[in-house]
């Protein structure tokens, strides 16, 4: 019977997580700068 094990590189693991966080910081920007080009047409977003 074969054993199961996982297996992980740790450092590409790492580095998916940066790209997860820095993609995250630029969706937050965009948002950011779509509500403020909102605000002068009294338009709101949730």
């Amino acid at each position: 019977m074969s054993s199961d094990f996982i297996q992980a590189w740790y450092d590409e693991l790492a580095n998916l997580a940066r790209r997860f966080g820095s993609q995250a910081r630029a969706n937050q920007e965009l948002t950011d700068r779509v509500q403020r080009a909102m605000r002068p047409l009294g338009l709101r977003t949730k």
